[in-house]
């Protein structure tokens, strides 16, 4: 019985064991121990066939150009009279020669920072990251000499494996490598980037994705108004209902909170998202609870509008931040767990496509799917964006406008809850 080409078929050994047959086709198989392994040689075997139909269609379309770059080359030469056999031999003993068509690793390395170089959106902190971590460990396991053509899935999977890295520095190497791969690719010198079909790895480790509770929330914001630290107070509220990053609130000037906006909303810049490594401004809408505790913040903005909101260096604001938290009785904590409160009540309070774009991430929501919706409910999700500040925590200096404008909050908090309740 001939077998499909590339069917894979399950064979009971005499030891009892269970083997995997690929047909090659011509009654010739392969054979692998586990089903796993006969998939990847699969999708490796037709990788490669579209390769070698890619590179033929680019041989075809190389002979049709040089036919006629030979053509008029024949002219230039009638015009000179000269022949072509001068030509080449006048190229052989001074021109330049032709490079070779076997990229290494390191020749690779040189080309895509070159051609990242040329890029407006990419930042030289990005490219200097890709240089010293994402291509550095490609070279150490790989070497420089080493052909990227002859690069495959598996030979990437492994190189993974290897490494001590967290899953969150794998998941980077894995986009890092497919950027590596697709410029080689679009500059023609690879027929076929080979990682194009491996996904990231989900990120299942549950104590980097723990978030504050919703009584936790409440608590740190509500510290930051008994100690009048508003400055804490606008950046937390910037990462927690807005989607900022961290990094980006210390980037950000007052003035990028916009007071009169119609929704309020918050503008994170072209200078500002360059730290995300592509410079690519977003606008994001202020929650009307998140407005409430701007409030407070509002004479500070005033005086200091174009100076930035956190004025301390990173270390410092963090180990503040830290030290804020545990004063407001808080346990939990984690350098990002900020940003991953709202990636999981938002969203399965806003969606994901809307989340997404707040929090700027432009390569889809299967990260947000994967990892942060699971760790909050659509009840909880509606109680978090109706954290609003307590009256026993306003300070005692509140001027008359802003207590003011907190208590209409208040009240159409109250208004909205009546109206949903009818």
């Amino acid at each position: 019985m001939a077998w499909k080409k590339y069917s894979i078929t399950e064979r009971k050994n005499r030891s009892g064991s269970i083997s995997y047959r690929v047909s090659l086709g011509d009654k010739k198989y392969k054979f692998f121990s586990t089903r796993r392994d006969a998939i990847d040689a699969v999708e490796e075997l037709k990788d490669s066939e579209v390769i070698n139909d890619r590179e033929e269609q680019r041989g075809l379309g190389i002979l049709l150009r040089d036919k006629y770059t030979l053509m008029d080359c024949q002219q230039l030469c009638e015009k000179w009279g000269v022949g072509f056999r001068e030509v080449f031999d006048f190229y052989q003993r001074f021109g330049a020669q032709s490079a070779d068509i076997n990229i290494t690793i390191d020749q690779g390395i040189k080309i895509v920072l070159d051609i990242k170089k040329k890029d407006q959106y990419v930042s030289a902190d990005y490219l200097n990251h890709l240089k010293v971590f994402s291509f550095k460990n490609l070279r150490d396991y790989f070497g420089g000499d080493h052909l990227v053509k002859k690069i495959t899935q598996r030979d990437f999977q492994k190189y993974l494996r290897s490494g001590s890295w967290g899953i969150s520095s794998k998941n980077h190497l894995i986009v890092t490598s497919k950027t590596y791969f697709n410029c080689l690719k679009e500059a023609g010198h690879i027929g076929l980037n080979p990682i194009q079909k491996l996904k990231s790895i989900p990120l299942d480790r549950a104590q980097e994705y723990e978030i504050f509770k919703i009584r936790e929330v409440r608590a740190i914001l509500n510290q930051c108004l008994i100690e009048k630290n508003y400055s804490f107070l606008a950046a937390f509220v910037l990462v927690l209902y807005c989607g900022c990053r961290v990094g980006e609130t210390k980037k950000m000037s007052w003035e990028d909170i916009r007071y009169w906006d119609k929704p309020p909303s918050v503008r994170v810049t072209e200078s500002v998202s360059k730290k995300t490594k592509k410079l690519r401004p977003r606008t994001t809408k202020i929650p009307p609870n998140a407005q409430c505790w701007l409030r407070f913040c509002y004479s500070t903005y005033t005086e200091n509008r174009t100076k930035k909101i956190i004025q301390i260096s990173g270390s410092y604001f963090y180990s503040q931040t830290r030290k804020l938290v545990s004063r407001a009785g808080c346990q939990t904590w984690n350098k990002n767990v900020f940003r991953h409160c709202f990636a999981s009540y938002g969203g399965n309070h806003f969606g994901l496509g809307e989340v997404s774009e707040r929090m700027g991430h432009h390569r889809g929501t299967e990260m947000l799917r994967d990892n942060y919706l699971h760790l909050t409910t659509f009840e909880e999700s509606a109680k978090y964006f109706d954290i609003y500040p307590s009256k026993k925590s306003f300070p005692d200096d509140i001027d008359d406008r802003t207590l003011a404008l907190v208590e209409r909050d208040l009240a159409e908090r109250k208004e909205r809850a009546k109206t949903k309740s009818a």
